[in-house]
């Protein structure tokens, strides 16, 4: 009977260290892929805060706006699982414009020389565009404090 104890206990011992090897690799993968996810999201934030600028000196923005989201819909659940509300509300705020890209200008009905055609052009809303701005670089210094201290990849700087 001693020997079916012993059987069994190495038996049951062995399951729970191949459970708990299982759940330690699944954590270390997920941490990455969430670390991964907040660098690409850092990029595409540098990106928009880069081409707002631009955006803020056009003088038809319309034209000229390139705002993108696509890394941050790719990876927003995974974001969603670890960032805490403050930061994911943050976030969020972040793409408002990017999502509605409406807000950042308005269109301006003007008649070009040698024509009687009116026709409308885009002019910059400062206040919205600086904005904008403010809450990307908000978001991006969010993001930043989720990686490891004194990560190249932490997103550059303006």
């Amino acid at each position: 009977m001693s020997q079916i104890a012993t059987a069994l206990l190495s038996g049951l011992l062995g399951a729970l260290i191949v459970q708990l090897l299982n759940w330690l690799v699944a954590s270390r993968a997920a941490v990455r892929r969430f670390q991964a996810a907040v660098r690409v999201v850092l990029d595409e934030l540098q990106a928009n805060i880069s081409n707002l600028k631009i955006i803020s000196n056009d003088r038809d923005p319309a034209k000229s706006l390139r705002l993108v989201d696509g890394s941050y819909r790719a990876v927003e659940l995974i974001l969603a699982e670890r960032l805490k509300p403050i930061a994911r509300q943050k976030l969020g705020q972040a793409y408002v414009p990017v999502r509605v890209p409406r807000v950042l200008y308005r269109e301006v009905p003007y008649t070009p020389l040698n024509t009687t055609d009116v026709k409308l052009t885009s002019q910059p809303l400062h206040e919205q565009i600086d904005a904008a701005l403010a809450a990307m670089r908000e978001a991006r210094d969010i993001l930043r404090s989720y990686l490891p201290k004194g990560d190249p990849t932490a997103g550059g700087t303006e």
